[in-house]
């Protein structure tokens, strides 16, 4: 199955970019759709980048403490019907 990338499409209005402050998640995980991957911090507020389909992590391209746009490509899943 195709491989889908989660961008850091997390923030609103004008807001660029943000910092990484948790990743709860590890490759391997299977995941539901609209789970938490990870919390980015913007000069605004804490918001978190969500699963958007039930899946197996297979990358993760950021770590805490690390700078990312809304564009980001913050990491790799496979969808899956696979249980947890």
């Amino acid at each position: 199955m195709a491989l889908i990338d989660v961008l850091a499409d997390c923030f609103s209005g004008a807001i660029e970019e943000g910092v990484i402050t948790k990743v709860y998640v590890g490759v391997g995980d299977v995941v539901e759709r609209g789970a938490p991957l990870f919390e980015v911090e913007s000069d605004k507020a804490n918001t978190e980048v969500l699963a958007p389909v039930r899946a197996i992590v297979r990358e993760l391209r950021f770590a805490v403490g690390d700078r990312v746009t809304k564009d980001a490509k913050v990491a790799q899943l496979e969808p899956t019907d696979r249980e947890p």
